[in-house]
């Protein structure tokens, strides 16, 4: 079990999501690629003293996933190296193909580690993307049905699909895939 599932599990009581920032002489110095690739605070998306219920990030089997996937692409790659020792011009395409392939992977576990999802106690939001922020907000009002789905590789690493449904026509959020300690999201949003 996650850290991150323990913490979902066990939190029953509201909490705020923002966190008093520690006085400051000067305005705070981050480097311009962690600025870029960093989104803004989930605490900035909430309305003052909003509380809490769940916040939390998608499984960690989703970078799993994404790392088994890009093995088993890389496979080739080197099996055709081997095969074609003497020919440069494949050389060349093949390892600017794994770097490509290398940068994706570390792109695909970049979005991972900055999508958040949060469940307040009149909202479901959920932020993500790497370099343009996207953050969907769902009221809970506005919801009409929710499905929480275990497969069995879920029920054994202990992730769910939360399948949730608005009133109107489009969806901001219609599924939340991979998340940890499902039933605890589920009942949050009751």
């Amino acid at each position: 079990m996650s850290k991150t599932t323990e913490v979902a599990v066990r939190r029953t009581e509201l909490v705020p999501c923002t966190r008093p920032a520690p006085p400051r002489l000067a305005p705070p110095v981050r480097g311009w690629l962690r600025e870029l690739v960093t989104p803004a605070p989930l605490h900035s998306y909430l309305a003052p003293g909003e509380p809490c219920r769940i916040v939390t990030r998608r499984h960690w089997a989703v970078p799993l996933w994404r790392l088994a996937r890009g093995g088993a692409m890389m496979t080739p790659i080197g099996v055709l190296t081997f095969l074609l020792p003497g020919v440069l011009i494949f050389q060349v395409a093949l390892a600017l193909g794994a770097v490509a392939h290398a940068v994706w992977i570390g792109w695909c576990i970049l979005d991972w580690r900055v999508e958040q999802i949060a469940v307040t106690d009149t909202r479901l939001i959920r932020v993500s993307g790497i370099l343009s922020t996207t953050v969907d907000i769902v009221p809970l009002s506005k919801i009409t049905d929710m499905t929480l789905r275990h497969s069995i590789p879920g029920r054994i690493l202990g992730y769910g699909q939360l399948r949730v449904e608005t009133a109107g026509q489009q969806q901001a959020v219609g599924r939340l895939d991979f998340i940890p300690a499902p039933g605890a999201v589920y009942r949050a949003m009751l």
